[in-house]
């Protein structure tokens, strides 16, 4: 007898700290392996294997890919909030922030903030600008504001427990994108390079920050999904139409 075509339905279940757990110690690895390569080449010129592969602060190797994934499940997850709440009224801010981390995913696969720093740089001056060496950061700033006066409505309209563990995650990943990333520029600026122990150990700080903030927010996206839909539960039958649908 063909196991898969057994009448019994399956479910699938998902445990929001085992899944927030998992990614974040995925993430535990990348970072610890591409900072050992990268203060190795430092200090010794030792290129270890994969050391531009797992280097923090490049474009389309294993941590970009693994950053780009972990916005990508976020806006994925949110969608999937939205389409149980479509007909509520918190639907549309569920569908707009769901856009916002799918934009966020293109942001860090495509680089876009690199692409407008020389831009403002060219209106702001070229010149010992420290903090603002990465001019991408003044934008960003203020659509971060923007954004979160935007969504603090809605914020408080959800579950205690939620609006706060989003309130953290949400400060958590600014605050390293754009304060740890203004002291990156600091340090780069003083030295005049990025290859000195304090532009690397700030610049790490910042990457591994970004993405436990978003393995938290995953957290308090499926600790949501638990207790405000309870019911929701992946199932796989033999029904033509399987119920889609998350526990």
């Amino acid at each position: 007898m063909n196991p898969l075509s057994s009448s019994q339905t399956k479910s699938l279940q998902i445990s929001p700290i085992k899944v927030a757990t998992t990614l974040a110690l995925i993430w535990s690895v990348i970072v610890f392996y591409g900072t050992l390569c990268q203060f190795i080449h430092l200090y010794f010129n030792i290129y270890l294997p994969g050391t531009e592969l797992t280097y923090l602060d490049s474009e389309m190797n294993i941590p970009a890919i693994f950053s780009g994934f972990m916005l990508l499940l976020s806006s994925i997850i949110i969608g999937f909030v939205w389409y149980l709440e479509r007909n509520l009224k918190n639907g549309k801010y569920w569908l707009i922030l769901s856009g916002g981390f799918f934009f966020m995913f293109l942001e860090e696969i495509l680089e876009i903030h690199e692409k407008i720093t020389a831009p403002i740089q060219e209106i702001i001056g070229h010149d010992h600008l420290g903090f603002f060496k990465y001019s991408w950061i003044i934008p960003y700033a203020i659509i971060s504001l923007v954004v979160g006066l935007y969504f603090l409505k809605f914020l408080f309209s959800l579950p205690k427990e939620t609006t706060k563990r989003i309130f953290i995650a949400g400060i958590w990943y600014v605050m390293a994108a754009l304060g740890i990333e203004g002291i990156t520029g600091i340090s780069a600026d003083y030295f005049g390079n990025t290859d000195n122990f304090l532009y690397l150990a700030f610049m790490t700080i910042e990457e591994a920050s970004e993405m436990y903030a978003i393995s938290f927010f995953i957290f308090a996206l499926l600790s949501y999904i638990e207790q405000v839909h309870s019911g929701v539960s992946i199932s796989f039958g033999t029904s033509h139409e399987s119920e889609k649908v998350m526990k």
